[in-house]
């Protein structure tokens, strides 16, 4: 330990053709001339020649009525076409409807063809999700009904160094993210990474090593199976996607305190001396890491206070967890920087939408198809954040066994209910006997209750039912 802050250190180095379909005059003439000596069930054959030869004629198929015979024509000479009836105006209106709509549709298609390879669909990587795979619960009538109104996401981001891998790796950010289909109102909910969840097959840790485990498929089932979601599609993202996207935007407005300021770069505050200084503590420098990932140099000229921030400081923003509120200020950091670029991306052009889309592309995974992210995107600028919260409301911290400092649910039913008012505002809404066993299995092996909730958390209350949440700088810190 010392009492000089270490980050203030020299910057580290960084890093058709058209074929005509016209006919022939011969294929357009037909093949004999109306008669009414003709009976019915006739077939003759049409001239292949147009030579005034008696060789210019070929002889006619058999008929399939032996009795019938072929009406008297002018040897050499091409049988007399039948006058054609001239269409009705009702037909040709109808032929022109058919015309235009063939046109919209063929244009529609070639605007999808362009979009599709200028914006480079082709570069994420499609990792579709079997919905009989997944640990869903089975939910009652009503609340299908309800959750159908909504398309709900999964949002992972992971931090495993490892560009273009998205099969495993830590998630540092797990957001649930709501859009009421009707209004375009989209809600956040973090889930915070240390909470203290089955994971699966009945293993209990914390929630982030669903990732780990199994891929985005076991981490959708996890957030299904605790907290009685129907979530079956997400995206993840690396951080040098969020890196990119801020350039582009040309930086997103932050404000940083001061003490935000030096867990950014490496140092964290634990107390102070005999004399009042303070003592600082060595951590992960996070512009350090964030700018080496990124192929970037960190800017060591930051200072407190509001400004414009770039990608690698937004992003070292975002990971800072030494500071008050601990991870559940870093969940709430991580939402804001998302808010940020939402509304960033709102206001700027189309050229600047599809560079970032170029760019970020290939740094993204989801179970969504091209059609479905072009679809969601021409609604882009009709969503409209509208709250954020963090999961669990209500907990406490504890260390539980070799899953080590854990947020505690206390307890899930009852952090479940708020969840899904917070979502899908059910004021109403009752656990399923899954969560049910799951919160009881959660009490058992921590001790904690509802009662055990310690509202001096950070973010303890849910947002806007029971009141206004803590102020950060009198939050302890987690075990």
């Amino acid at each position: 330990m010392s009492n000089q802050p270490p980050w203030k250190t020299s910057p580290k180095g960084g890093r058709p053709q058209n074929g005509s379909n016209r006919t022939s005059n011969d294929q357009r003439r037909s093949s004999s001339t109306q008669s009414h000596s003709r009976p019915s069930g006739s077939r003759s054959g049409s001239p292949q020649g147009r030579s005034g030869s008696s060789q210019g004629r070929s002889a006619a198929p058999q008929s399939r009525n032996p009795q019938a015979r072929r009406p008297e024509q002018t040897r050499g000479q091409a049988p007399r076409p039948a006058p054609k009836k001239k269409p009705t105006r009702k037909k040709r209106k109808k032929k022109i409807a058919i015309f235009v709509v063939e046109m919209i549709l063929l244009s529609l298609l070639l605007l999808i063809l362009v979009a599709y390879n200028k914006i480079g669909f082709g570069r994420i990587t499609h990792e579709s999700i079997k919905i009989g795979d997944l640990d869903i619960n089975e939910l009652d009538s009503e609340t299908k009904e309800l959750l159908d109104g909504y398309t709900t996401i999964a949002l992972f981001g992971i931090d495993n160094h490892d560009a273009g891998n998205f099969s495993n790796g830590r998630t540092d950010t797990i957001i649930i993210a709501c859009i009421n289909n009707d209004t375009k109102e989209v809600r956040l909910c973090s889930v915070y990474r240390d909470t203290y969840l089955n994971i699966g097959d009945g293993v209990y840790t914390k929630c982030n090593a669903a990732y780990q485990e199994g891929g985005p498929q076991q981490a959708i089932s996890m957030l299904d199976n605790n907290m009685d979601l129907d979530i079956t599609d997400y995206i993840t993202v690396d951080f040098n996607a969020m890196v990119d996207i801020i350039d582009l935007l040309n930086g997103i407005t932050l404000t940083i305190t001061q003490e935000e300021l030096e867990a950014m770069c490496g140092t964290h505050r634990v107390g102070t001396d005999e004399a009042g200084n303070p003592i600082y503590e060595q951590s992960e420098n996070y512009l350090e890491t964030v700018a080496e990932a990124a192929g970037q140099k960190p800017d060591y000229n930051l200072v407190a206070g509001t400004q414009n921030c770039s990608g690698v400081t937004a992003v070292a923003y975002c990971r800072v967890r030494y500071t008050s509120g601990d991870d559940y200020r870093r969940s709430e950091r991580q939402r804001e920087v998302i808010g940020q670029i939402i509304a960033k991306a709102k206001q700027s052009d189309a050229d600047t939408l599809v560079k970032i889309i170029n760019t970020v592309f290939g740094e993204i995974a989801t179970s969504y198809s091209n059609m479905q992210l072009l679809t969601m995107a021409s609604q882009f600028a009709s969503y409209e954040l509208v709250d954020s919260a963090g999961f669990p409301f209500y907990k406490n911290t504890k260390s539980v066994g070799k899953s080590g400092s854990c947020v505690i649910p206390c307890d899930l039913t009852d952090n479940v209910k708020h969840l899904h008012e917070f979502l899908y505002q059910d004021t109403s809404y009752t656990p399923t006997d899954t969560v049910e066993a799951i919160s009881k299995e959660i009490t058992n092996k921590t001790g904690y209750t509802r009662d055990d909730a310690d509202d001096r958390l950070y973010g303890s209350v849910v947002p806007g039912a029971d009141g206004a949440a803590v102020d950060p700088a009198a939050v302890p810190a987690a075990e």
